[in-house]
């Protein structure tokens, strides 16, 4: 775009072609004019100017479309609804849990009412209590897989906020099961009441030595995304086994529980300090990763940024195009450039640290930067082509608009491919996927 030079006034083009055309030399800023007359041919430095033009736009349409299609396309939208659950990423490499190994320090996580927590985890051996062990006196025959607690009462049970939530595998398997307070839940209760009503598990162990996802998620029915069955209008709490729903415990109660800042997320068992009360559980054999804690993926984010560029596009497209005709549109062209640098740098400072606003504040110079572009290199096409030849020109940049609407989702594959975390993504993923764009 930076090369383009103005060759012709800001006239359309038929007017240009069918009078007399006044076209300025080929060097940029040069004052030198060349008459051209209806009854002359433009000259060869004249068409050289054209040619040299023709071509800066078919270059500058390709890289403005692999740029939008990377920055902008599909995988932009995916990073938004990413965006939208405001993770907290605990923890990311894999951490070894078992009786016999060292306890892992207590994580600071701020619970919230509604919510997602997904971790991998990969059991390595069924874990059990001895025969002589007096567990099912106290209903505590689980092993541990995750807790997240405010640490009020003893950590575990039956306090509200004591298990926000609770993973486990049943005694000497790998089923795995979940428990959760709930809202205005009887606290004088032990733990075998209390798990009658406020459980759900799995109907299947799952596998040894391999990794399997898990999804717990507490939320209004409007944020289920439809996995809530039957008459689950209030909501409730859902665990999902690789994507797989295996069970539910429906009620407003699960997504009601009052944010906490600072609990306490353990990885097997709980401990002392910094609790007051040693764990009666004992810690699964397991292994853990990617652990992620957030509120629940909003569609409504995704729309919201995707109107916004719509109706911002549609407010600017006759002012860009008015300003364009009866402009300098070479000039504009520069300029436009430096709107896309600076939108580019603010989106990225955004993706880098989840600035709402800044991505927002970015999104918005962006489509300023788009809608003129867009509207702008045709009408330069236009200017720098003769009428014999504008056919042939469309289809050039229509073939080049093609390539690079290909180029664009072809680099992200490549990205995919290499990367070991195709299934569960993470900010670095989207950042190796969205980054080369710009």
């Amino acid at each position: 775009v930076s090369g383009l030079s103005r060759a012709m006034p800001s006239k359309n083009s038929t007017e240009m072609h069918d009078a007399a055309r006044v076209v300025q030399t080929a060097e940029p800023g040069s004052s030198a004019i060349t008459l051209v007359s209806n009854s002359s041919q433009p000259t060869a430095e004249v068409q050289q100017v054209w040619r040299r033009n023709e071509k800066l736009t078919y270059w500058s349409n390709f890289f403005h479309m692999t740029m939008y299609t990377i920055c902008f396309g599909g995988i932009f939208d995916i990073f938004l609804y990413h965006l939208s659950q405001n993770q907290q990423v605990l923890v990311t490499k894999t951490v070894a849990v078992g009786p016999l190994l060292p306890r892992m320090p207590a994580l600071a996580v701020n619970t919230l009412s509604e919510y997602e927590l997904t971790f991998s985890v990969k059991p390595s051996a069924q874990s059990s209590y001895p025969p002589e062990s007096n567990c099912s006196e106290f209903f505590t025959c689980a092993t541990s897989v995750l807790h997240i607690t405010d640490g009020s009462g003893n950590g575990d049970c039956c306090k509200v906020g004591n298990r926000i939530p609770f993973v486990y595998f049943s005694n000497g398997t790998t089923r795995i099961h979940m428990t959760q307070d709930s809202v205005g839940q009887n606290e004088s209760e032990d733990r075998k009441q209390y798990s009658v009503r406020q459980h759900c598990g799995g109907p299947d162990p799952l596998p040894l030595h391999t990794w399997t996802n898990i999804k717990i998620k507490a939320s209004r029915y409007e944020r289920s995304k439809g996995k809530m069955k039957g008459n689950a209008s209030r909501g409730g709490l859902l665990m999902f086994v690789n994507g797989t729903k295996v069970c539910e415990v429906r009620g407003a109660r699960y997504h009601m529980l009052p944010s906490r800042e600072g609990a306490k997320l353990f990885l097997g068992s709980m401990q002392n300090p910094p609790l007051k009360v040693a764990d009666l559980h004992i810690p699964a054999s397991v292994e853990i990763r990617d652990v992620k804690y957030g509120k629940p993926a909003s569609n409504f984010f995704v729309g919201l940024a995707n109107s916004v560029q719509g109706l911002l596009s549609m407010a600017l497209m006759y002012p860009v195009g008015w300003i364009g005709d009866k402009g300098n549109r070479y000039r504009l062209l520069r300029i436009n450039v430096w709107v896309a640098v600076v939108a580019g740098a603010m989106v990225i400072v955004a993706e880098l640290y989840s600035n709402v606003l800044l991505l927002f504040a970015g999104l918005l110079i962006f489509t300023l930067y788009q809608q003129t572009i867009s509207a702008l290199l045709g009408a330069v096409l236009t200017d720098n082509v003769t009428t014999e030849r504008r056919t042939r020109s469309n289809l050039n940049y229509k073939t080049f608009s093609a390539l690079a609407m290909a180029l664009g989702p072809g680099l992200q594959l490549l990205v995919l491919l290499s990367n070991p975390e195709q299934d569960n993504w993470s900010d670095r993923t989207f950042q190796m996927l969205l980054f080369p764009g710009w």
